[in-house]
Order: C-alpha cells, then sequence, then structure tokens
C-alpha cells in the first residue's frame, strides 16, 4: 500500500497538466512526463536502414501496465496518441512505429488493469500502427500514459485506472 500512495501522487501530478508540453503543435513530445497529449519522436532508423522488430509484450507493473517494442538496428520513430473508441466503445491508444520490418500482424490479449488488449498490423511499407484497447473506469478520454526508451527497446506505460486519485486525509 505504501508503493501505491507514493505512486498516486505522481500520476495525478504528470495528468494535472504540469508536466512540460511542446509550444507548436509540430513540436517532438518525448520523455517520463505522464500525460494524455500525443507523444512523437523521429527516429535514427531510416528507409534504406529500417529497424526490425523482434518482439512486442503486454505486462503488469506497480501502478501501470507496460506494452514493449524490442527491436534490432536503429530506433525506430513512433507517435503514441489517443484514438478515440473502437467498435464496442472502449478507449483505444494508437502506436505507430516508422522504418520498421519484421512480424508486423499480431493479436495479443493480455486483460491487464489498464491494457485490455493489443491489435498489430502494418500500415504501410516500413510502418506498423499497434491500436492497444485501453480500460479508462468510465473516463472516456484515457489515462495518462508516457513512453520510453531502453537498447533494443521502446515501451509505452498507461497508467491504472484506479491511481487517478490523490487520498484526501
Amino acid at each position: 500500500m505504501v508503493a501505491a500512495a507514493v505512486l498516486m501522487p505522481a500520476l495525478v501530478f504528470g495528468f494535472a497538466g504540469c508536466a512540460a508540453s511542446p509550444e507548436r503543435a509540430d513540436e517532438d513530445v518525448a520523455g517520463p512526463q505522464w500525460q494524455l497529449i500525443p507523444r512523437r519522436a523521429p527516429g535514427a532508423a531510416d528507409a534504406t536502414h529500417p529497424a526490425r522488430l523482434t518482439g512486442v509484450r503486454a505486462e503488469d507493473q506497480d501502478g501501470f501496465d507496460r506494452l514493449t517494442f524490442t527491436y534490432a538496428g536503429e530506433r525506430p520513430g513512433y507517435l503514441v496518441a489517443y484514438a478515440g473508441s473502437d467498435a464496442d466503445g472502449r478507449t483505444t491508444l494508437r502506436v505507430i512505429l516508422e522504418h520498421v520490418t519484421g512480424r508486423t500482424s499480431r493479436d495479443l490479449t493480455p486483460d491487464l488493469q489498464a491494457i485490455r488488449g493489443v491489435r498489430q498490423r502494418p500500415a504501410d511499407d516500413q510502418t506498423i500502427e499497434t491500436t492497444v484497447r485501453v480500460t479508462d473506469a468510465g473516463r472516456g478520454k484515457g489515462v495518462p500514459f508516457r513512453v520510453g526508451l531502453s537498447i533494443g527497446g521502446f515501451y509505452v506505460d498507461v497508467a491504472h485506472p484506479d491511481q487517478l486519485t490523490v487520498p484526501v486525509g
């Protein structure tokens, strides 16, 4: 319970808009802040030297769910943004990876606290679009997320809906 109490203020702090946002609409936004706004960054991979996607996995963490994309080669460019709702009315988060090859179609049904389903399809040549079904506790606008990089990996963390309030008292 102590870990959850420590995490909750951090999530609310980022969600409340205290984290930095771009000054221009076309400015790249990256970093560890919890936000609802689109996150994007160019990659080092390009059309002549694309990254090769080697895996996708979703796992539960303390206070959030993590969707990890692993790749070989240079880092692909990315865009992560809420895309509205799917046909069943579930909130969807869209992850687009650019300049990437490899296994481009897969479906995962992790049924975690925040990430309920993952559907990955090729969008066009060297672009993969992943649709993530997110439980947002009836908010209808998603829950905060953040993106991060590791060597050979890119991840999207999605806050657990029950971590969005700070206990009073």
